[in-house]
Order: structure tokens, then C-alpha cells, then sequence
């Protein structure tokens, strides 16, 4: 019997499996000095991620949705991490 995660698991969502840290992470390393610097870094962040990069990210979350299958439903970061 698995648990009933709710429809906004991190274990389901790409974007907080992936996109937010890799923004976060290349975002300041840039150091933005201002709002707007922030907001120019981020969307030169984005617009930089590769078709490639983002390919790997569904196959990695067709994996996790396979995971999730195969134990029921139950939490599965003790298993990907």
C-alpha cells in the first residue's frame, strides 16, 4: 500500500528536480548587483539551456515516474538520491 502524495511532489515535478538549482546555481554565480541584473541573468540562464540538457531531464523523470510505478507510489528520494 503506498502512500498519497499530493499532486505537487517534488518527486514528480522536473522543475524542482532540476530547473531551480541549476538556475539558482548559475544565476549567482554571477554575482547580480540589482533587480534588473537578476532578471537579465535569469532569462540569459534559461535561453542557455541546451535542447540536450533538457532531453536528459524528461528521461530522468520518465525514470522517476517508472520508480514511482514499480514501489506504489511511495516516496522514492531515498532511491534516486
Amino acid at each position: 500500500m503506498g502512500i498519497d502524495w499530493p499532486p505537487y511532489s517534488p518527486d514528480l515535478n522536473p522543475c524542482d528536480s532540476f530547473l531551480w538549482g541549476y538556475i539558482k546555481v548559475k544565476v549567482y554565480a554571477g554575482n547580480p548587483q540589482s533587480i534588473e541584473d537578476l532578471k537579465t541573468a535569469i532569462q540569459t540562464v534559461i535561453e542557455s539551456i541546451e535542447t540536450s540538457t533538457l532531453q536528459r531531464v524528461m528521461q530522468n523523470f520518465a525514470l522517476r515516474l517508472r520508480h514511482i510505478i514499480a514501489i506504489d507510489g511511495r516516496h522514492i528520494e531515498h532511491v534516486i538520491n
